[in-house]
């Protein structure tokens, strides 16, 4: 005994001791006992006194708690707050009945702060009771609590399922085995679930997929420019060759050169040559020039690659230099229906160039916008003084076919031609070096040009110089001259000096009488000395008609269908090739023979050619004669041909008690079964069959003419009598039904106009045949 109260000490073991403490709390009269207020009576009973009086008892009949009090949980908490039941927490319902009843609780990751409480059901010495609590998963070990602590916490629990378990020992400190379980779901956030992950996997994939093919996409994108750069450089190295080869030779061409366009312009200002001569002196004279241009250019651009250009700089009023240009492309504007004007903001305007130099760029600036702008079009040369910069600008703008943004970085690169096919010829698009040295002489001038472009609306090219003459000193490549200079202009554009034949449309009919020219020819080729010479060529035999592109050459041979066509490949609006496969497909003209003229040489264009319909096809130069024998030939076969087949029609008639007349072509054929649907009917004429099929009366007469030799009229007669003679070999109608169902409403007149056909009456004809 003591002042805390009663201790008992006991053996636990062989060598284990325990001590149980006993208060007030077990029945005691206090805590607090006097020394030497004890007494063991003889049969063992103990008295223990003290202030508040003495208990007494038998130490065997004290008997230690075996049972462990058993735990209830009291609470559960988040964020330090009670969770009552049937709220929502952060959005999702945790209780949905007491704590003490609820076996799982499911949290999401919003629920970062949990805790639980608790107590022991016991009865005696409850300050001595102890908890022990274990989160599965979270704690390594058993967490001991004193009385007073009845409650734990966990913080930030990761997504996945924990088991709550808390334990207590009585006074005697017997701890309970099972104690009071929960369990706990964490549900992880919408990022870590299992379809985020897989949502993860699949972009990761993707994105590694997509960067795999940006890898290779680049490295196919750098090996196409590496290989196009080759290309180019390849092209380039190529085309210098050729440059150092007509340079060496041009030289020696031009002397000769000019030995032909002296005397032929001396021959065309005498003029005493008649109209023909004088036009094909005019040809010759054109295409040397533009030869001679060529030559010109190649040289202009071997100077200024080797750094030979040098520039005789003078004093001189540009806007009437720039009206002197004007003048020399007057008849080209006149020539191409194009409205050419000049503008300033000043009357004149002293400025340092070279006038050599300068006509280079301005001709080659203008030929270009004459090339590519259509009829009807405009065309303008501006020169503006830029009085707040010290500058001057020249402008050239068009409204022709323009140029595609992406072209425009490469549209002044040495040998750079942008795709014209579609508008101009290829062997009319030029070299691929005027551009070049546009450029290089404005830089040589000290100036700047640049372009603007929108496809089919306009192109602008405009050039900025500085006035004065000093950024022009101290430069050896550039002579400075006070005292200006008279110049003239060198280049001239090349126009025609001849008028143009326009195409005459001669419209024929079954009654018409025949021409002394029996055939007529399509001649489709944009080139109007090239057409101009074939016309000259033909016109002498057959009667011609003419097209300056694809397009316009499908209405004609639609319109007229000729005897032939003769084509060129590269044409605006639609080329050869074209053309070729339309008329092939088309009923009215799939039988006309063409002739295809190109410059394009090579086998596979050849084979390009005759695969599409063309019946032969012809490089140029061509030769004239073997053009003519060509003609000569594909229209007399054609013509042995139609004979042929109309007389294997008669014999055919005559030996068949079925024969059909049948031809070697669909629309002839339609024509002849409307006929033959239609004999009973006694006004049928060429305007109802003109009528049914929607052609003109030329197209009818034309196209039956070409593949039966026959008129309309004609073709109407002979299968009445064909289909007469059948009627009276082999039905059993009289002479007057024969005539009413072939269309006769005169049985007399039938027969006189059988006897007429036949050369004997239809009652003789059917005694001969039946």
């Amino acid at each position: 005994s003591g002042m805390n109260g009663l201790s008992h000490l006991s053996k636990n073991g062989d060598n284990d001791y325990k001590i149980t403490n006993y208060s007030a709390r077990n029945g005691l009269q206090g805590s607090y006992f006097t020394t030497y207020s004890t007494l063991k009576t003889k049969d063992g009973e103990l008295y223990f006194g003290g202030y508040n009086g003495f208990n007494r008892f038998y130490p065997e009949a004290i008997k230690s708690n075996r049972e462990a009090p058993k735990v209830l949980l009291t609470d559960f908490q988040v964020f330090n707050i009670s969770v009552p039941i049937n709220e929502k927490i952060n959005g999702r319902v945790l209780l949905t009945e007491n704590i003490a009843d609820t076996k799982v609780i499911t949290l999401n990751h919003q629920h970062r702060v949990i805790g639980f409480g608790f107590a022991a059901i016991t009865t005696s010495q409850i300050e001595k009771v102890k908890y022990a609590c274990l989160m599965k998963g979270v704690d390594p070990d058993w967490v001991y609590l004193d009385y007073n602590r009845r409650s734990i916490s966990y913080n930030n629990l990761s997504p996945g399922e924990y088991t709550f378990t808390v334990k207590a020992c009585n006074a005697d400190g017997i701890w309970g085995n099972d104690g009071t379980s929960i369990t706990i779901k964490v549900l992880p956030p919408f990022w870590k679930t299992w379809w985020a992950y897989i949502f993860y996997t699949v972009i990761i994939a993707g994105l590694l997929y997509l960067a795999r093919e940006n890898s290779i996409s680049k490295t196919r994108l750098e090996n196409k420019a590496l290989v196009e750069r080759v290309h180019r450089e390849k092209d380039a190295e190529i085309n210098n060759l050729k440059i150092k080869f007509f340079i060496n030779i041009s030289h020696e061409i031009r002397t000769p050169l000019s030995l032909i366009v002296a005397p032929l312009e001396k021959l065309i200002k005498t003029g005493t040559f008649n109209q023909e001569i004088m036009k094909h002196l005019q040809i010759m004279y054109v295409n040397s020039q533009r030869l001679l241009t060529l030559i010109n250019q190649l040289l202009d651009f071997r100077k200024i690659e080797t750094g030979n250009v040098h520039l005789n700089v003078a004093s001189y009023d540009l806007v009437g230099f720039t009206s002197e240009i004007k003048k020399a492309f007057d008849e080209s504007a006149k020539q191409k229906n194009i409205e050419f004007s000049v503008e300033s903001n000043i009357n004149s305007l002293q400025v340092w160039f070279d006038p050599d130099s300068l006509e280079k760029i301005l001709f080659n600036l203008l030929s270009n916008a004459f090339k590519f702008t259509r009829p009807g079009g405009t065309i303008k040369l501006i020169v503006n003084l830029l009085v707040k910069e010290d500058k001057y600008e020249i402008v050239v703008v068009d409204s022709g076919i323009g140029v595609a943004a992406d072209k425009i970085e490469m549209i002044f690169d040495r040998f750079y031609q942008v795709d014209t096919k579609s508008f101009l010829k290829q062997d009319s698009s030029g070299s691929g070096i005027g551009l070049s040295i546009v450029k290089n002489l404005v830089e040589l001038h000290k100036g700047e040009i640049t372009v603007k472009s929108i496809p089919e609306e306009f192109t602008q090219f405009r050039m900025i110089f500085k006035t004065g003459k000093e950024h022009l000193e101290n430069n050896s490549n550039i002579t400075i001259t006070e005292n200006s200079l008279p110049y003239s202009l060198n280049y001239r554009p090349i126009t025609i000096g001849f008028e143009e034949y326009e195409s005459t449309e001669v419209l024929e009919s079954a009654d018409m009488p025949k021409s002394k020219k029996d055939f007529k020819i399509l001649i489709v080729e944009d080139n109007p000395e090239i057409r101009y010479y074939l016309k000259q060529a033909l016109d002498f035999k057959y009667e011609t008609l003419e097209a300056d592109d694809g397009k316009a050459g499908c209405e004609l041979a639609l319109r007229h269908i000729p005897d032939l066509i003769i084509t060129d490949v590269m044409m605006p609006e639609r080329n050869g090739i074209e053309l070729c496969q339309i008329l092939k497909n088309e009923m009215l003209t799939q039988h006309i023979p063409i002739i295809i003229l190109s410059a394009k040489t090579t086998i596979e264009d050849t084979l390009e050619g005759l695969e599409t319909g063309a019946d032969d096809y012809i490089p140029k130069p061509f030769n004239e004669q073997l053009l003519l024998a060509k003609i000569k030939t594909l229209l007399t076969n054609r013509q042995k041909m139609i004979d042929k087949y109309r007389q294997q029609q008669f014999e055919e008639v005559a030996t068949a008690e079925s024969a059909t007349l049948s031809f070697d072509d669909s629309f002839v054929n339609s024509v002849i079964f409307f006929i033959k649907e239609n004999l009973a009917d006694e006004e049928l004429t060429n305007e109802k069959i003109e009528l049914h099929f929607k052609t003109s009366k030329m197209q009818l007469y034309r196209k039956l003419k070409a593949i039966t030799g026959w008129s309309v009229n004609s073709l109407i007669r002979e299968i009445r009598i064909k289909e007469a003679k059948q009627l009276l070999k082999n039905s059993e109608l009289n002479i007057s039904e024969v005539a009413y169902q072939l269309g006769f409403s005169d049985p007399l007149y039938f027969s006189k106009y059988f006897k007429k056909e036949v050369g004997v009456a239809p009652v003789q004809y059917r005694k001969e045949h039946q």
